[in-house]
């Protein structure tokens, strides 16, 4: 009955010449099955999400295509600073939260500091001596800024 349906009729040659291939494939399928049920509920609730997701992926793919050949052409630099960055991740996490705390101060100060900077240069010229006494300047500012009025006065 089913061979008179046209369609059927129509699809026995591919059916016949794929048989083999499934009946080598059936116990792999049969040992796969357990997974698949398994993982159909993740699989559902993936689908949805990536349905969710659509139309925003649609709407950034025209910017992500401009901006591929750059990305491209910075990846060697990026995968040569993966390690070094990986190393530093978690001392930046320590440091995030004063440095949220000082960002407006430092927003601040800025246009000051750009100002001055030229300045500063011409006045410390880059010298073996002035590179040995800095990380002891910077060790005392704090004593300084502290004693900076008592001396004005």
């Amino acid at each position: 009955e089913l061979a008179s349906v046209p369609e059927n009729t129509e699809l026995a040659p591919e059916n016949t010449e794929l048989a083999p291939e499934n009946t080598e494939l059936a116990p792999e399928n049969t040992e796969l099955a357990p997974e698949n049920t398994e993982l159909a509920p993740e699989n559902t609730e993936l689908a949805s999400e990536n349905t969710e997701l659509a139309p925003e992926n649609a709407e950034l793919a025209p910017e992500n295509a401009e901006l591929a050949p750059e990305n491209a052409e910075l990846a060697p630099e990026n995968a040569e600073l993966a390690p070094e960055n990986t190393e530093l991740a978690p001392e930046n996490t320590e440091l995030a939260p004063e440095n949220t705390e000082l960002a407006p101060e430092n927003t601040e100060l800025a246009p000051e500091n750009t100002e001055l900077a030229p300045e500063n240069t011409e006045l410390v010229p880059e010298t073996p001596e002035n590179t040995e006494l800095a990380p002891e300047n910077t060790e005392l500012a704090p004593e300084n800024t502290e004693l900076a009025p008592e001396n004005t006065e």
